[in-house]
C-alpha cells in the first residue's frame, strides 16, 4: 500500500494506492497436463498435450514461485460446454516459497463419475481468489475394447510361446506337482 499527499488548488487530498496482495508475488513456473501428479521436490511427470476419453489418468500440475503463507490456490477444470465439472481448493500454502499444486480429473483410484466429454477442457487455476493461469487440452473420444476369453483349460503345464496349448487334464491328485490354468483371450 502506497499512501501519497497531493494537493491541488489549496485542498489536500490523501491518495491511497492498495496493491492486491491476491498476485503481488507470485508467478507460475510451471503449468502442464500429464497422467501423473508431481513428485517430490515439485518435480514435473512426463508432460502430455492430449487425452482420450478412456484415459484412467489426468491430471494437471501447476508450479508457483513467490507464494507466501496463508496463500490458497483453487483449480477448475470446465467441461466443453462451459460448465465447471470439478473445483479443488487447497489447503493454504503453509511456508513462503515455491509450492506445487496437482489435481486430477480422473485416477484409477478415484475414477470420474460420469462419462467424460469428448472435446477441449479448459483449466483456470486462481490464486488467492484472482485468476492466476489456465490452460486448455483436448480430450478425444476413446474406445474400450472387449476382451473374451475363448479358451479355458487345465493342464499339468503352461501353454507354450504361439499359444500352442498342452494336452488338457479334467483331474488331479495330490501328488500332482503343478496344475495351469490356460487362457485363450481374443480381443
Amino acid at each position: 500500500m502506497m499512501i501519497r499527499p497531493i494537493h491541488l488548488a489549496g485542498a489536500a487530498i490523501l491518495a491511497i494506492l492498495i496493491t492486491p496482495h491476491a498476485l503481488a508475488s507470485v508467478s507460475v513456473t510451471a503449468f502442464q497436463f500429464s497422467r501423473a501428479q508431481t513428485g517430490q521436490g515439485c518435480s514435473l511427470p512426463t508432460s502430455v498435450t492430449s487425452f482420450k476419453t478412456t484415459d484412467s489418468e489426468i491430471w494437471v500440475n501447476v508450479v508457483v514461485s513467490g507464494a507466501s503463507a496463508g496463500d490458497v490456490m483453487r483449480i477448475d477444470w470446465i467441461s466443453p460446454s462451459g460448465q465447471v465439472i470439478f473445483s479443488d481448493s487447497f489447503q493454504p500454502v503453509s511456508t513462503a516459497g515455491t509450492d506445487c499444486f496437482g489435481t486430477y480429473l480422473t485416477t484409477g483410484s478415484d475414477p470420474f463419475q460420469g462419462a467424460i466429454a469428448a472435446g477441449t477442457w479448459t483449466v483456470r487455476a486462481y490464486w488467492n481468489s484472482s485468476p492466476l493461469t489456465s490452460g486448455t487440452v483436448p480430450i478425444a473420444a476413446g474406445t474400450t475394447s472387449s476382451l473374451s476369453v475363448h479358451t479355458l483349460q487345465l493342464s499339468h503345464s503352461a501353454a507354450a510361446s504361439g499359444c500352442a496349448f498342452p494336452p488338457a487334464v479334467t483331474s488331479f491328485t495330490t501328488t500332482d506337482t503343478e496344475v495351469w490354468s490356460n487362457l485363450l483371450i481374443r480381443s
